[in-house]
């Protein structure tokens, strides 16, 4: 199965938190741009079964390090797509997240899930 675009526009989104909840799981809480959803929505996108752990841990860690808060996290996202020259299918997913003054990141892993939150404490 080909995937090429998410449900949602990350565009100008705020990272809420971080975590590595195992050493191949990646879970973030968003707060959505309200230009793109008036509600200011958060969600939690979780990427399970990630390849390039040891990466991503490395850019989780910096990301923690630099947090506004210890509870808001405030980094602003640039984007968050499927990779454009790499195909995702299923178990086999390819994303690059930009995030505003980082390098972009390839998160290849299994399986993405994105869940609506009712709050940002919804880890």
């Amino acid at each position: 199965m080909l995937k090429k675009e998410l449900d949602y526009n990350f565009h100008d989104a705020i990272v809420v938190s971080c975590e590595m909840e195992k050493e191949d799981r990646l879970s973030l809480v968003v707060m959505l741009y309200e230009v793109f959803y008036l509600n200011k929505g958060y969600l939690k996108i979780t990427f399970s079964g990630i390849f390039n752990s040891g990466k991503v841990n490395e850019f989780i860690y910096q990301l923690d390090k630099d947090a506004v808060e210890p509870n808001w996290n405030g980094t602003r996202i640039d984007n968050l797509n499927y990779h454009t020259k790499k195909i995702s299918k299923d178990l086999d997913q390819n994303l690059v997240l930009n995030l505003d003054g980082y390098q972009p990141i390839n998160i290849h892993c299994k399986k993405l899930r994105i869940e609506k939150q009712t709050t940002s404490n919804s880890i």
